[in-house]
């Protein structure tokens, strides 16, 4: 850090020629806080990498990245604090600096989706004690309702910058150590690091350039909400899916089940032709009171299936091709209308029905629609 002047540092750091005549602190009491701090640069990046690594652990988490707070930069930040009369940092010294200024490592946490902000907060709460109350940055208009008033400070950024801040307290009581943790999505970070290296350090009001900034930074929420909805139109095509699939398997299981019981009808009547007995006739008797038994489950099995929605057109093509079994049809007799039935009728075979319709109510008659013969 003796490689600058005082005035070469003001210069550098644009500050004013006058700064050491409007503060407290001096040249060299801030050089020996400059020079304590890059002492300590290796203990920290211990610190800094220890914490990076257990947040990668979270499978929201895309990506980490950490910094020790440059010496250079932290004495400037100390000038500009002690003009602006920021009351915790008159009293700044090299004993006191570490306790005084909570970002001397930075942590910065990306996740792709914006919702997964929550799940990594609750992440972070689990694993650290606080500082102070995390702070929520947003720009003004954007929907804050998923953050509970009593877990952030919400303060609207000028310049629209979205970002949650965690201050954490590592170490022991006689050796704390500050992180500070911003955790943002993908296309915040993009917006936000574009966004600094643009304005600064002299283009921080010029209206043209603000005016793109801004429409660069309603692009990279409205992406943020993209990838959101993106995600849960995918997660309701897969529940879909599944939900189908196992309506299918039922089908498919229920149409096995058939073929069995009339490999069985069968069996008995070929007994039955081999040797003529009562006590054949007995057993086809009980083999086709079994059969009708199992026709009647079936039977409420279809009605529930009828519920899916008309135009899964693979389940229709498995249940048309369940029903086209010649056993399944002529047992008992539930009648649909045209109306719950839709494009998918099962051809009455047999007696007529005047029942109300299984779904609806309504007659179903065969004028009106045909009934579905179970």
């Amino acid at each position: 850090m003796n490689k600058w002047t005082p005035e070469e540092f003001l210069t550098a750091y644009h500050l004013p020629i006058d700064t050491f005549d409007r503060t407290r602190i001096q040249w060299d009491q801030l050089l020996e806080i400059g020079n304590h701090h890059e002492s300590q640069d290796r203990e920290l990046s211990i610190v800094a990498s220890h914490i990076a690594s257990k947040l990668l652990l979270n499978q929201h988490v895309h990506s980490v990245r950490w910094r020790i707070k440059d010496s250079a930069h932290l004495m400037a930040k100390i000038l500009r604090k002690q003009l602006q009369q920021s009351p915790k940092y008159q009293d700044i010294s090299v004993d006191n600096y570490a306790a005084i200024i909570t970002d001397l490592i930075g942590i910065r946490v990306l996740h792709l989706f914006k919702d997964d902000a929550l799940i990594l907060d609750h992440y972070i709460r689990e694993k650290y004690h606080f500082y102070e109350t995390p702070t929520c940055f947003y720009r003004l208009g954007d929907d804050t309702s998923y953050l509970s008033d009593e877990r952030f400070v919400k303060k609207v950024h000028d310049i629209g910058y979205r970002s949650i801040h965690y201050i954490i307290e590592t170490g022991d009581k006689d050796d704390r150590v500050y992180v500070e943790i911003q955790m943002r999505t993908l296309f915040e970070e993009g917006w936000s690091e574009i966004d600094h290296i643009i304005r600064y350090p002299n283009l921080s009001d010029d209206p043209d350039i603000e005016h793109f900034l801004k429409l660069f930074n309603s692009s990279a929420s409205f992406a943020d909400e993209m990838a959101n909805s993106i995600r849960i139109i995918k997660k309701l095509k897969m529940q879909k899916e599944k939900q189908s699939q196992a309506f299918i398997d039922q089908l498919l299981t229920i149409k096995l089940e058939i073929e069995e019981h009339d490999l069985e009808i069968d069996k008995q009547f070929e007994i039955m032709e081999a040797v003529p007995s009562l006590e054949n006739l007995g057993m086809l008797r009980k083999a086709v009171q079994k059969l009708k038994k199992h026709r009647r489950y079936y039977a409420d099995d279809f009605i529930k299936l009828l519920d899916l929605p008309k135009s899964n057109i693979i389940y229709y093509q498995v249940l048309n091709d369940v029903v086209s079994e010649r056993y399944i049809k002529g047992h008992a007799i539930i009648p649909l209308c045209r109306n719950c039935v839709g494009d998918f009728r099962i051809i009455a075979v047999g007696e007529e029905s005047q029942s109300p319709c299984y779904q609806c109510g309504e007659l179903a008659n065969k004028e009106e629609s045909e009934a579905a013969n179970l």
